[in-house]
């Protein structure tokens, strides 16, 4: 005789717990290989860190919101996969690591947002602090009424374009051009300055430069130069019997070394030229076109006492490291000087200190701005 039970009720919401999902094996079956490709990915993109920021930017926050919404979808138990439905013991667990994922998320936004490049055009707005390193003729000068040359010329047409105020500031030594661009720096007289948002100061473009600030440019090339004592044309007629000035940490000395020359070297060109003037050098290296308005004003015709030698240098607008957004706008600017304004700006300034454009090289367009380096940003 078999006797009858009848099934148990269980009361709406005491529904048993789901049992086990399966061996760890099963649930490590799609893991692993997404950790796997998560830290190959890294890897990669580490490796190729020109670029690898941007992509892992651009992935970051598409990835914590699907991870955030996975979560929360979870944890409600929207989901009708069992292996993806949360014991109710563990939902506390499931709504942790959702808050954390969201403060990720937070997180993530709020660092980009203060660590973004701004907008060119609210970087150069208002009063925009220029440096330059002293006054040369044909490039920044004063002598009695306002500031003018071919740096000058360059630093007005951006002020015409992004509509700001300049105010100039002194650098005294060429080592303060990119000191002021990184921010406090020391001047000459041992002052702590703010730093300046351009040096505008035939300021030239090395690789070794471009790895801690950045440049727009060039919109002028020169090349090297020696102002001589005596008549000379290029560097084998330089004076041997004295020594020639040069600035402190520039290829120059190496190379008149080599030539057997003896090398006093300087801070800066000022005081090259000083020494120049009172005759403890017979010679002064720098460029072409700034040795040419000192060669000017002491009454020596350039075409006769510099001497010239090999190699080019590029001027370019020295601007804050990792500006790529900043750089371009600028070039913009400066293309259409190049175009526009910069025969006139020759014939204003530099033809009267004995130049001809014969004896330089007028850029036919800027270069490509640089990529940011990104694990340095500002």
């Amino acid at each position: 005789m078999s006797v009858e039970t009848s099934p148990t009720l269980v009361p709406a919401g005491d529904e048993p717990e789901p049992g086990p999902v399966g061996p760890v094996r099963r649930q490590l079956f799609w893991i692993v290989p997404l950790a796997l490709a998560t830290i190959g990915l890294s890897v990669y993109l580490l490796l190729h860190h020109r670029w690898g920021a941007d992509v892992a930017a651009i992935l970051t926050l598409p990835v914590e919101v699907v991870g955030l919404v996975v979560g929360i979808l979870i944890e409600r138990g929207s989901t009708r996969i069992p292996t993806l439905r949360v014991p109710r013991g563990r939902r506390r667990v499931w709504r942790w690591a959702a808050t954390a994922a969201a403060l990720v998320l937070a997180g993530t936004a709020t660092v980009w947002w203060f660590q973004r490049e701004p907008d060119p055009r609210d970087f150069l707005s208002g009063v925009i602090r220029i440096g330059y390193t002293n006054e040369y003729a044909g490039w920044h000068a004063t002598g009695g009424r306002p500031a003018h040359g071919m740096d000058v010329d360059v630093a007005y047409a951006l002020a015409r374009d992004f509509g700001f105020t300049i105010k100039w500031v002194p650098l005294g030594r060429l080592t303060n051009r990119m000191a002021a661009l990184n921010g406090s720096w020391v001047d000459d007289q041992g002052q702590t300055e703010s730093a300046v948002q351009l040096v505008i100061s035939n300021f030239s473009m090395t690789p070794a430069k471009a790895e801690t600030i950045d440049f727009a440019g060039p919109y002028f090339v020169d090349s090297q130069g020696y102002l001589s004592a005596t008549p000379a044309h290029d560097i084998s007629e330089l004076p041997t019997t004295g020594r020639v000035c040069v600035l402190a940490g520039s290829t120059s000395s190496d190379a008149l070394y080599q030539r057997g020359w003896s090398t006093l070297e300087k801070p800066s060109l000022d005081t090259c030229l000083s020494a120049f003037t009172q005759g403890t050098v017979q010679a002064v290296s720098g460029d072409r076109t700034t040795l040419a308005g000192f060669a000017w004003a002491l009454g020596k015709d350039p075409a006769t006492y510099i001497a010239f030698a090999n190699g080019s240098e590029e001027y370019g607008i020295g601007l804050p490291n990792n500006r790529p957004r900043l750089c371009a706008a600028v070039s913009t600017t400066l293309d259409k000087f190049l175009t526009n304004e910069w025969e006139r700006s020759f014939k204003e300034n530099l033809k009267p200190i004995g130049l001809v454009p014969a004896d330089v090289v007028k850029p036919g367009h800027t270069d490509t701005c640089q990529r940011p380096g990104p694990w340095n940003q500002d």
